[in-house]
């Protein structure tokens, strides 16, 4: 598996850490997807494979901790 097969999920509800973060990963040769918000996230788990999620922990509706913990299960 190569770096370019690598797909990074970052969760965050700010758009600029979500704007810097997807750039730093892509820049690093990986596949990277965003999500504003702990439900979107799911959603888009459920429907393509992510092999590292990269989310804040303070976020409105669910904590970080609390998406990590959903996406185990």
């Amino acid at each position: 598996m190569s770096i370019s097969d690598i797909c990074i999920l970052v969760v965050d509800d700010d758009p600029s850490i979500r704007m810097i973060l997807r750039e730093l990963f892509v820049d690093c040769g990986y596949r990277v997807d965003v999500a504003e918000e702990p439900a979107i996230a799911i959603q888009k788990m459920q429907e393509l494979p992510v092999d590292i999620v990269f989310s804040d922990i303070n976020m409105p509706g669910m904590t970080g901790l609390e998406l990590l913990r959903h996406l185990r299960s």
